[in-house]
């Protein structure tokens, strides 16, 4: 019968492969989405892009060394002390830097949903830039504690044999833990969660508040729908972030302060690919939730058959769908201009 740290090793293998896979399609994908003219637009979609593109500095510095060391044994961070204390920082600095720029699209959203001119003013693209460049240098700043503490550690295992691995130990170790916890665990999101909460009332305040106009133009109709669309994609999107972070990260931490053993060791590392599915789920959860999103990406899919194959079928199938939607929204209106 193989042992707990033998199928763990196979689930790394099966698991870690795929995450690494469609994180990168799908982040890649999220990159180029929001960086289409009709996104960009808004400034909450900068942030999302500003994430996507931190998922993937995770995906190749977190979760391909974890595939590395617990898949299949090679660790490439005991090379020297240069590399363990930079691939650590790494590590542990840009899933911090990812989850912020998920809550600043939340703060974003809400600014946005505001009824007062002044909480208004965050939500514009200057402010982003702004906000993205000082989020990067708090974030780097809050774990420069990383590479100075975390270095190789030798542990023998017999009388004239030993196993190196790079991290921290000693009063330290359980201080990085509670901080760690504090910083990326619970107080991220507890932030997501609050404005979003506090989104979703703004929103709900706003649709009592607006008498509709029969005389509203389409584009003003497109852009409202857009706006919901948009908030929609975020508040789901940081369900999911919450829902696989928080276990797994509680699971974490509670290990550290308990004698270890063979099921806990188990547990904790099964609890982590909860964590790194977080990095990936954008892409995914956006593509279900948001028609905007999901039009956007048909588009982008058509571009890549017209480049590779010469083909224009999904862009015929496109304008059909189009014009049949186009058609669909002219019925509504006049149906609605009757009644009124």
């Amino acid at each position: 019968m193989a042992s707990l740290d033998t199928v763990l090793q196979y689930l790394h293998r099966a698991i870690l492969i795929p995450i690494i896979i469609l994180g990168t399609f799908g982040n890649i994908f999220n990159i180029l989405i929001f960086t289409r003219v009709t996104l960009r637009q808004y400034s909450c979609s900068i942030y999302l892009l500003a994430s996507s593109v931190s998922n993937c500095v995770v995906l190749y510095c977190a979760v391909l060394f974890r595939l590395l060391i617990d898949g299949f044994g090679i660790d490439p961070t005991i090379v020297s002390e240069s590399v363990c204390k930079l691939i650590s920082y790494i590590q542990y600095t840009f899933p911090l830097v990812s989850s912020t720029f998920i809550v600043f699209a939340c703060i974003d959203r809400f600014a946005a949903s505001s009824s007062q001119a002044r909480w208004r003013k965050f939500s514009q693209r200057k402010v982003t830039l702004f906000t993205i460049s000082l989020n990067i240098i708090i974030c780097f700043i809050c774990y420069i504690h990383v590479p100075i503490y975390f270095k190789i550690i030798r542990t023998p295992i017999s009388e004239n044999d030993f196993i190196e691995f790079c991290y921290c130990q000693g009063g330290y170790n359980q201080f990085f833990i509670v901080f760690h916890m504090i910083f990326y665990s619970s107080f991220q999101p507890l932030l997501m969660t609050v404005f979003g909460l506090l989104t979703l009332r703004n929103v709900q305040r706003l649709r009592r508040q607006i008498n509709q106009s029969v005389t509203s133009s389409t584009t003003s109709e497109r852009h409202h729908q857009r706006d919901r669309q948009i908030i929609r994609l975020l508040l789901v999107q940081v369900l999911i972030h919450v829902i696989l972070l928080v276990p797994g990260s509680i699971l974490i931490s509670y290990a550290t302060f308990i004698p270890p053993s063979p099921i806990i060791s188990f547990i904790t590392g099964c609890s982590i690919f909860l964590i790194y599915l977080s990095f990936i789920q954008g892409f995914y959860v956006n593509t279900l939730s948001a028609k905007t999103y999901r039009s956007e990406f048909y588009k982008i899919l058509s571009l890549i058959e017209k480049r590779l194959f010469n083909s224009n079928m999904l862009e015929h199938q496109l304008m059909e769908r189009g014009l049949t939607q186009e058609m669909t929204r002219v019925t509504r209106r006049t149906e609605k201009n009757e009644r009124w």
